[in-house]
């Protein structure tokens, strides 16, 4: 066992020897706490950015499924109504949108890019999420298993399409890409993929929806699209910042980034799912307390699930049931993030954590 808070010195502070399935040993904590606690180094920019779904038609908004509905009625088809839309989303204080996206479909191509067009005009940023359970290969009418060759397709497209696009989200000079349930693969497969696309010159930050930190060592960093809340919200986003932020000093290489996820609620009851789910918005103190949570916790960025989710009832859009609440109290929560991020980088980042 060494203790490492010293840089570029590694302290010999116990040996020990385990000839048993199970042992108990003890070491001296005076001499695992010299010199520390490690330094965790400042990483990106604060962000705060919100899902945001292109599937919309005005013929959905009279579906008998839908709880809610937006105070606009819009169709991602129309540049000028999806402009409105992301028009709001600044007004409630996001740096940007994560559009979800998969790569087989035209539709998605094509309102991919006028969010894009229209985000680049009011200032916004944008990402992609990666459907990644739609990577699927097979014949029609089997039950389709997912393939890593066509999920790396879909970030070649993602890539060759999008990242050189002025409005799509970067970091460290490379695009920034979420994958949705990064487990679905297996890490061997992720090394491949990610060798590949670097062998390919294709680059890219890649962000894994995942509370394994074994894929870290093919991701930038790591978030959960997290729309349901864990039980201990307070534990939860530390863990997680403390889990991503302080892998690269046991495993090398660049620091990771961490993204907390906050969302008001949940209610797919009229979907016909085969189980049902919900998570009652309590007149908005759940999302409070997410977001109360999340910033304590310093992530690096915020995610916010979602802007328009109007299927799953995650929205946070200005709505028939909701007005603008959730619009103006995300403004204020998003300020007060940034703002406690600039006072961290005032007092000299990067800060201490004892993983």
């Amino acid at each position: 066992m060494y203790n490492e808070n010293e840089q570029g010195r590694a302290r010999l502070v116990d040996r020990f020897d385990a000839y048993a399935k199970d042992s108990i040993f003890e070491s001296p904590a005076d001499r695992l706490q010299a010199d520390g606690p490690v330094m965790i180094g400042a990483g990106p920019p604060p962000l705060v950015l919100a899902f945001f779904y292109p599937w919309y038609q005005h013929f959905n908004w009279e579906s008998e499924k839908l709880l809610d509905q937006p105070l606009f009625l819009y169709s991602t088809d129309l540049p000028d109504e999806v402009a409105r839309s992301l028009a709001e989303a600044r007004k409630a204080g996001l740096d940007g949108v994560i559009v979800s996206w998969r790569g087989d479909t035209n539709w998605n191509d094509r309102r991919m890019q006028i969010v894009l067009d229209q985000a680049q005009t009011l200032g916004l940023t944008v990402s992609i999420l990666v459907e990644t359970l739609w990577a699927t290969e097979g014949p029609e009418g089997t039950v389709k298993p997912l393939a890593a060759d066509k999920m790396r397709q879909w970030l070649e497209k993602a890539y060759d399409l999008y990242g050189r696009q002025p409005a799509f989200l970067s970091t460290r000079g490379r695009p920034v890409i979420f994958v949705y349930v990064a487990e679905a693969f297996t890490t061997e497969d992720w090394r491949g993929m990610v060798r590949s696309l670097e062998r390919s010159g294709r680059n890219m930050f890649l962000m894994a929806d995942s509370l394994d930190p074994a894929l870290l060592e093919s991701f930038g960093g790591a978030f959960t699209y997290g729309s349901i809340p864990p039980p201990d919200l307070e534990r939860f986003y530390s863990d997680q910042a403390l889990r991503t932020q302080s892998f690269s000093l046991v495993h090398g290489g660049e620091r990771r980034v961490d993204a907390a996820t906050v969302s008001p609620g949940y209610d797919d009851s009229r979907l016909d799912r085969e189980t049902a789910h919900v998570a009652d918005r309590a007149n908005g103190a759940l999302y409070e307390a997410r977001w109360q949570a999340a910033v304590a916790a310093q992530p690096d960025w915020i995610l916010v699930t979602s802007w328009n989710e109007f299927w799953e009832n995650t929205h946070i859009e200005p709505s028939v049931l909701y007005e603008r609440r959730y619009q103006g109290r995300t403004r204020i929560w998003s300020e007060l993030f940034r703002r406690q991020r600039l006072d961290d980088s005032r007092a000299q980042l990067p800060r201490p954590r004892t993983p």
